[in-house]
């Protein structure tokens, strides 16, 4: 609050400013050109006693040769101001980020609607070829078996015929191949089959790895990162080495310029889509055994991945496409799952998941024997 004389000079302020009362300040432009203006009114400007900017409103005193200023500094001019921006800037940045959160939400329940819908196709559609696969090769099957016998009564009666004999072994040959495949139709149709026991994973892996890394090959690193406990489930553990070495062929394969191969196993938490099949007689539907197999290779594209459990599918030159359906068979037909991750330029990871069993009576995973005929466990 200042009182001035209308010459501008500073007769009293609050607050006090003892060096500026009796100075002249009538050159101070704002104050003199409003006053001549009018005898009253608001003017903004910074103070020429202490140079802080102010808003202030000014009245001449009547006759009286005075007039009075009260301002306000610039800061609590516009304080009201800014704590309602900063209140709307966070109720903005709040419903912002709630927006927000509800679209990644909403996209996120779409993909996984998508995927799941994507998923439910494909088991559709495998399961249709599942049971044109299983009738076909079943009628096949019997075929091949009328055809064996009979170049089995063949043969004694050719043996002085030794053209015509070393024919009939070739066929033999042939239908015996052809009989693998049918076999391989049936692990994919779920109807081969199978003599499930409770086995330690960890042991089988462990005692089968030299033959998986000779199957690698020498520019191959083949990794065991193996959990070490309750990794007993109920399979056929000749069928469980036969999918590890089919897949360790095709992590190789993938690998033209050589990597490594990992196999790995963990105890898991059930699978989410399961639907129960872990409640199997001596099984734990708590627990899961999961065998990773993952190749540092060159992946596969998504047109790939999604053709890759379909029978007679492959982008070899060669082999006959029944790799992974085979696998496929076999674990959905132990009561497992199956999941295959793959990104082009990134390699493969293959997810074999068995329910868990109890270990008592288990098979001891080099020599195939049951660790309750062992005699140190008694008769």
């Amino acid at each position: 609050m200042t009182l001035l004389l209308r010459d501008g000079t500073l007769l009293a302020r609050s607050p006090a400013a003892e060096e500026a009362i009796g100075k002249s300040y009538a050159a101070v432009e704002p104050v003199s050109t409003y006053l001549s203006r009018s005898a009253q009114g608001i003017i903004w400007g910074t103070s020429p006693v202490d140079h802080t900017t102010r808003v202030a409103a000014y009245r001449a005193l009547g006759t009286a040769p005075a007039l009075v200023l009260v301002a306000l500094s610039q800061q609590t001019v516009f304080q009201p101001w800014r704590e309602h921006a900063t209140v709307v800037f966070i109720t903005a940045a709040i419903l912002l980020g709630l927006v927000g959160a509800l679209i990644v939400l909403v996209q996120r329940s779409r993909r996984r609607e998508q995927a799941e819908q994507i998923r439910l196709s494909r088991v559709q559609r495998l399961e249709g070829l599942g049971r044109i696969a299983g009738g076909i090769a079943h009628d096949l099957g019997n075929t091949i078996r009328i055809m064996q016998s009979t170049f089995l009564l063949l043969r004694p009666s050719l043996a002085e015929q030794p053209d015509t004999l070393s024919l009939v072994n070739e066929a033999d040959q042939a239908l015996r191949s052809a009989k693998a495949m049918i076999e391989r139709l049936l692990a994919f149709a779920r109807r081969q089959e199978l003599r499930p026991e409770v086995t330690v994973i960890d042991g089988r892996i462990a005692g089968f790895a030299p033959i998986l890394r000779q199957a690698a090959g020498p520019r191959i690193a083949l990794d065991l990162k193996l959990a070490g406990r309750d990794t007993a489930a109920l399979l056929d553990p000749v069928q469980l080495e036969a999918t590890l070495l089919n897949l360790v062929l095709n992590a190789r394969d993938a690998m033209p310029d050589g990597g490594t191969i990992t196999v790995a196993t963990e105890v898991i938490d059930p699978p989410p889509d399961t639907n129960g099949a872990g409640h199997l007689s001596g099984t734990d539907s708590d627990r899961w055994v999961e065998i990773m197999v993952t190749d540092s290779g060159i992946g596969m594209p998504p047109a790939v991945l999604e053709r890759a459990f379909d029978p007679f599918f492959t982008t070899k030159g060669q082999g006959n496409g029944l790799g992974l359906s085979q696998v496929l068979g076999f674990v959905q037909q132990s009561a497992g799952d199956v999941q295959l991750d793959s990104e082009e330029g990134r390699g493969t990871a293959v997810r074999l998941m068995f329910p868990a069993a109890s270990q008592e009576g288990r098979t001891d995973g080099q020599t195939g024997r049951k660790a309750a005929e062992d005699p140190a466990n008694g008769p």
